[in-house]
Parts: C-alpha cells; structure tokens; sequence
C-alpha cells in the first residue's frame, strides 16, 4: 500500500492518496480555492490508477468544498461520507461547512453515506473500517486499516501532540478526548492527519502525546 500527500491551499490541508494494485482511494478532497493548481498534484498522484472512491471524514470547508472538482477529475459519481454530515454535501450548504463566512461554495454533490464499522474497500486485499470520532465535528470519521495499522484520523490528532480544535460549532471536548482514547487504543503504526506532517511510523506513541496533552488542556 503506497501512500501520498498532496497539500492544498491555503489552509495546508493533507488529500492522501492510497493506491495498490493499480487502484486508489482519496481521503478528504481540500477546498478547491487553489484548483488550477491542486488539481495537476492530485492527478499526479493519483498517476495512472483508477480511483475507487472518494472518501470525506468531516464536514469543515477546507475538506469538502473540493470534492465536486475531484469527483468530475477521477469520473466519479459520488463521495462516501458519514450519515451524520452527508446531506449538507449533497445539499452544498456553504453556512454549515463554515465556507460562507470565507466566501467559498459548496457545490452539491451526491453522497453514499456510511456509518461506524461500515468498510471501504480498496480492491480484494485493503479493507478500511469506518470509526465514529466525534469531537472536532459532531460526525467527524476515521478510516483505520487493521491490516497495515495504518490510520486516517482527519482532524482529531496531528503530530508533535497536536489535537483538533474544539473551538467550532458542533464541537464537543469531551468527545474529543473520547475519540482520541479510542484512537490510542488501536496501536497505529502510521497516522496520516489532516493538517501538518504524516507520522510514518511510532503513530501509537505519537497519539499518546496527543491525548496526554487533550487531557491536560481540557479537562
């Protein structure tokens, strides 16, 4: 399983790209505002591999706004996205993305949604379990495959001890804390965060920071 990081702007968000086997899974799809030029990494990336599925793991602008544009660049007809959130992404509802306040828009897009400990699959061997995390959004999802260990927290947890923020609507720290417990639990051998650097290898200890820190700051 290779994957790549493709950083958009302007709010450095990490789109990871997971290709085996000539297929590719896209998490999170960034917020389209730097297309003309995220677009080309993205394919680039992608290379000559057929993308299976687009897959969002929360509701905030700089994750979504985008996942028009990728779905129309990879021949996609759909997202798959949380049944919590899914509908402001089909509907395009730029207030509750936070996108409005920003200017940016929300272009409908139809959503398969999921829900916790539904799979994703990524041809016969990758198969990626969906965890319910809420805290920096109400039905923020992770993609955790058990197989390489290898998970795809979004916004919950960052390197260098970073968390997510709880400072938005919909957000909860108590549920953060939770959802970074259960993240501790899974003994990660690689995380690859949302914002900030991948953590390649050590992710378990590395989440442990992470919630030493939660704990201290919020509780």
């Amino acid at each position: 399983m290779e994957v790549t990081r493709v950083v958009s702007a302007p709010f450095d968000v990490n789109v990871h790209v997971v290709k085996e086997n000539g297929r590719a899974l896209i998490v999170d799809a960034s917020s389209g505002m730097d297309w003309p030029t995220f677009g080309p990494k993205l394919a680039a990336a992608v290379g000559d591999a057929k993308v299976e599925a687009l897959y969002l793991t929360h509701v905030h602008v700089d994750h979504v706004a985008g996942a028009a544009k990728v779905a129309r660049a990879f021949g996609l007809s759909h997202a798959r996205m949380h049944e919590g959130e899914a509908f402001v992404v089909e509907k395009g509802d730029a207030k509750l993305t936070g996108g409005a306040m920003l200017g940016v828009e929300q272009e409908p897009l139809p959503v398969r949604v999921v829900k916790e400990g539904d799979i994703i699959e990524l041809g016969p061997r990758r198969r990626f379990e969906v965890l319910l995390v809420p805290g920096h959004s109400p039905a923020h999802t992770a993609l955790w495959e058990p197989e390489s260990r290898a998970l795809f927290p979004g916004d919950v947890v960052f390197a260098h001890g970073a968390f997510g923020r709880v400072d938005l609507p919909g957000a909860d720290a108590r549920s953060m804390i939770r959802s970074l417990e259960r993240l501790a639990a899974l003994d990660a051998a690689s995380c690859y965060p949302g914002h900030m650097e991948d953590i390649p290898s050590n992710a378990a200890e590395a989440i442990r920071e992470s919630l030493d820190n939660a704990r201290l700051m919020l509780m």
